[in-house]
């Protein structure tokens, strides 16, 4: 709750969702040592920040910090997986998860 009140990091790594309807659906891991990996469901697209020297979050490094782009990819993609496991009991094998209790196509 520190992030949502404006306090500086409280030591620990944060996942953060973002949906906004049918717009942006983006997941994203905020690390303890200042990085900000940003993950959008939709185009695939990814985004990585070196919040200590860019907190504007201006200079995207996803193409040349690979091994932190990997390692916080890797990061997330456990936190999804176990979020899954944890709400359905296991990751469905095919199909989707319905947003906002629409249909899956």
């Amino acid at each position: 709750m520190a992030y949502m009140d404006g306090q500086k990091h409280v030591g620990r790594d944060v996942f953060v969702e973002t949906d906004y309807r049918d717009f942006i659906h983006e997941r994203a891991v905020r690390t303890a040592d200042g990085w900000d990996y940003i993950l959008n469901l939709v185009s695939g697209g990814e985004e990585l920040y070196n919040l200590k020297k860019d907190p504007g979050e201006k200079d995207n490094l996803i193409n040349t910090e690979t091994s932190k782009a990997e390692f916080l990819r890797q990061e997330l993609r456990t936190h999804l997986l176990s979020d899954l496991h944890e709400n359905l009991g296991s990751p469905p094998s095919v199909g989707c998860l319905p947003v906002y209790n629409g249909e899956c196509q």
